[in-house]
């Protein structure tokens, strides 16, 4: 589920934030949206489909 341009991408887990470092003009903001929600968390651009989340391992699940 990478996103071509995309160098590291780091979550951090108390501010809840994602760091991504990438190519300038190489990658579309919307790719980065589908490539989170695709593995299973939303974005306030892209949610997450049930089957995604669904298989996210027990620590990394959001919602109650």
């Amino acid at each position: 589920n990478g996103v071509e341009g995309v160098k590291k991408a780091t979550w951090d887990k108390e501010s809840e934030k994602l760091t991504v470092k990438h190519h300038k003009g190489e990658v579309k903001m919307a790719s980065l949206h589908k490539a989170v929600a695709a593995v299973g968390h939303n974005t306030d651009q892209q949610k997450a489909g049930s089957e995604a989340y669904a298989s996210l391992p027990a620590c990394c699940k959001y919602k109650e």
